[in-house]
C-alpha cells in the first residue's frame, strides 16, 4: 500500500506505507548530493542506482528544468511501486524520459540475485549487507543512550541521577544487541528477507546502447563497491560525473 504526501518544493510524492518519519528524512538529504559541484542540464543522462522512491530524481529535474533521461535501479518490490508512481504522476519528471528497473546493480561476475534485507519502517536502510548495517544500528542506540543518560544526570540529584543514568544508558544500549532485543527490535523495524536480481552499469549501458552517463548516483547501502565494480573499461569514459553516498 502507498501514502502521498504533499512537499512544497516537490508536490504529491508517494512512498510505502510505514516510511513516512524516513521519507522526510530522504527529502531534507537530497541536497548533500549538490554540495560539491555537481552540474546537469537539459537533456542529460541520469543513472540513479538505489533510486528508491525517486527522491533524488524529483530534485534533479527540479534543478535541470526538466527533460532529463533518467535510469533508475531500486529492487526492493515495495519501494520499486513508489518509484513507478512517482514517475507516472509528479508533474517534475513529466518532461523527462524514464527506463525503470526493479533490480539492483552489482559487480561484473557477480551472482544475478542476492538477499536484501528489507526494513518496512526503514526501507532507506534496506541493504545486502545486514552486519554493517547491524553496527549502524548500535552506534545510532550508543549515541541516543549517551544523550539520554547526559540529560537524566543533569536533571536528577546527585547519586540517584548518576545510577538511574548509568541503568537507561545501558539498558538503551543493549536493545540491538542482545539476541532477544536485537529480534525484538528487527521485527518492530518490519525486517523481511528478499532475494532480488542484479545487473551490472556496464549490462544495462550496453543493452540500451548509452552513449554517456552525465550523472552516476550511488546510494546502495554498503554496496557501492560493488556498484562500482560492474563498470567496465569500456563503459567508465562515458561517465562524466560520480557522486556517492
Amino acid at each position: 500500500m502507498l501514502l502521498s504526501k504533499i512537499v512544497p518544493s516537490l508536490g504529491r510524492v508517494y512512498h510505502p506505507l510505514g516510511a513516512g518519519g524516513q521519507f522526510d528524512d530522504l527529502v531534507d538529504e537530497i541536497d548533500e548530493y549538490f554540495r560539491h559541484g555537481i552540474q546537469l542540464s537539459r537533456g542529460d543522462i541520469v543513472f540513479d542506482v538505489g533510486a528508491n522512491i525517486g527522491a533524488f530524481a524529483l530534485h534533479a529535474a527540479k534543478r535541470a528544468g526538466g527533460g532529463l533521461r533518467f535510469y533508475c535501479f531500486e529492487p526492493i518490490p515495495q519501494v520499486y511501486e513508489a518509484l513507478e508512481r512517482n514517475f507516472h504522476t509528479n508533474p517534475l519528471l513529466a518532461d523527462s524520459a524514464s527506463h525503470l528497473y526493479p533490480v539492483g546493480l552489482t559487480a561484473l561476475g557477480a551472482p544475478d540475485h542476492a538477499e536484501f534485507h528489507y526494513f518496512k519502517r526503514l526501507p532507506c536502510d534496506t541493504t545486502q549487507h545486514i552486519g554493517e548495517k547491524r553496527g549502524e544500528f548500535e552506534a545510532f542506540f550508543d549515541a541516543k543512550a549517551k544523550s539520554v543518560s547526559g540529560l537524566m544526570r543533569r536533571g536528577l540529584p546527585g547519586g540517584l541521577g548518576h545510577t538511574l543514568s548509568g541503568l537507561v544508558e545501558r539498558a538503551v544500549s543493549s536493545v540491538p544487541r542482545g539476541t532477544v532485543t536485537r529480534r525484538a527490535f528487527e521485527a518492530l523495524i518490519g525486517t523481511t528477507r528478499l532475494r532480488c536480481p542484479l545487473k551490472t552499469v556496464d549490462e544495462v549501458a550496453q543493452r540500451e546502447r548509452v552513449e554517456r552517463i552525465d550523472l552516476l548516483k550511488v546510494d546502495v547501502e554498503g554496496a557501492e563497491l560493488e556498484v562500482l565494480q560492474g563498470i567496465g573499461p569500456e563503459t567508465w569514459p562515458r561517465v562524466r560525473q560520480v557522486v556517492l553516498e
